[in-house]
């Protein structure tokens, strides 16, 4: 009985052996895998690694760009003041367009008319006495040049020479001071004309009206504010850009500029200027950016807000995700799956904006790449047999085993 009983203990424990042996056997078969020309191969059944995810690439277009938000401003302004202490005779509405060279403001120039007749008067005085001191030193020079032919034919003495030398000498000085006093006339007549002409303040450029802060009838002491005048046939927009995207920002790059009071149009717009200093604005370095467009058709006005977008780079190709491409030093990669083969081809790729790329050659429409795991860690599988032989330098890809136990991730080549 006990010799029996033993016997029937030992053969289900050899059946169980048999049957362990044939599982390994056939896990070890079903999780196998091999090189072909160097490139990594799916399992034999034909079948994809678990947790192998693609993309397939497909023609579009990458945009990178820089967002900041901005205010309105009119292209070109102007804030007119006061030159002289005055009283305001007219001035231009709020809101109203005028021409270059048209009136903006008038002020009282009756005082200033009295100046500028006063001025031509001692002009016209002084050119007077020039002309009669002009003919006093030719007459000296004339009755200089006598006595020295009477002096050379002894019939006078040269005293009398010498006193007509000192008569031109006196008039020649005449003459010099007779000039300077005529051009001081002149300077008290240009300065006159233009006090006058300061009466009238005028556009100096094709514009509108923005504010008035004076009205007819107001004295304004010299200086004072008087009215802003501006563009907004353009708009200009200045935004703050922090330091880590000012580099890639460059006077002539497109801007798109958007508002809700736009709806779905949007303007074009290019920047202009980059400020060459930064300004700490809430602790943060950020860069003065100016942009300018064209008009808005009056949908946007100067002080109201908008969002701007700077385009730093744009390509258009094939596109895939970011997370695709492997960059060695300056080459780039990526690992296209073709059937059972993964291969790793170079590419040249262009514009990147952190989630996809544009690759300009080296892949086409349609092909599928391999993506890395979102975590940078192989995904766990649920065996993980080591095969008998695998050659050296190699990954060991860990394949799932329908029915097998839990198993860890896959290790590294030994």
């Amino acid at each position: 009985m006990n010799k029996q009983s033993r016997s029937r203990t030992k053969r289900p424990r050899r059946l169980r052996l048999f049957i362990l042996l044939a599982l390994v056997l056939g896990v070890t078969a079903l999780g196998g895998w091999k090189l072909r020309n160097g490139s990594s191969t799916v399992a034999e059944n034909g079948q994809t690694e678990p947790g192998l995810e693609t993309a397939e690439a497909g023609e579009g277009t990458v945009s990178v760009r820089v967002d900041a938000t901005a205010v309105a401003e009119p292209y070109l302004s102007r804030t007119l003041r006061a030159p002289n202490g005055s009283i305001v005779v007219s001035v231009a509405g709020e809101g109203e367009m005028v021409t270059a060279g048209a009136p903006l403001v008038r002020f009282d120039d009756t005082g200033l008319e009295r100046q500028e007749s006063l001025a031509r008067i001692a002009l016209r005085e002084a050119e007077l006495n020039l002309e009669r001191v002009t003919d006093a030193l030719k007459r000296a020079v004339r009755a200089l040049s006598d006595r020295q032919e009477l002096a050379a034919a002894g019939a006078i003495s040269g005293d009398q020479v010498t006193a007509a030398q000192e008569q031109v000498t006196a008039a020649d000085f005449a003459l010099r001071s007779a000039e300077l006093t005529a051009e001081r006339a002149r300077v008290t007549l240009d300065t006159a004309i233009q006090a006058r002409a300061d009466a009238v303040l005028r556009a100096p450029f094709d514009g509108t009206v923005l504010s008035v802060s004076v009205s007819a009838g107001d004295w304004v002491g010299q200086n004072a504010t008087l009215l802003t005048f501006g563009d907004v046939s353009r708009l200009r927009f200045r935004a703050e850009v922090d330091e880590y995207d000012i580099s890639r920002v460059e006077v002539g790059l497109p801007v798109t500029v958007r508002s809700d009071l736009l709806g779905e149009r949007s303007l074009t717009a290019t920047v202009e200027q980059v400020s060459p200093e930064a300004e700490m604005v809430n602790n943060i370095s950020v860069f003065r950016v100016t942009v300018s467009s064209g008009s808005a058709g009056g949908a946007l006005k100067p002080g109201m807000r908008a969002d701007l977008s700077i385009q730093i780079a744009e390509d258009s190709g094939i596109v895939v995700p970011a997370r695709a491409v492997s960059t060695v030093r300056t080459r780039s990669y990526v690992d296209v799956v073709n059937g059972d083969e993964i291969e790793t081809r170079r590419v040249e790729i262009g514009a990147h904006d952190g989630v996809s790329v544009v690759v300009l050659s080296g892949l086409e429409a349609g092909e599928l790449v391999k993506l890395p795991s979102r975590s940078g860690v192989l995904p766990a599988a649920t065996a993980s047999p080591a095969p008998t032989t695998a050659p050296t330098g190699t990954s060991i890809i860990p394949m799932s085993v329908p029915g097998g136990g839990g198993g860890g991730g896959g290790g590294g080549a030994r």
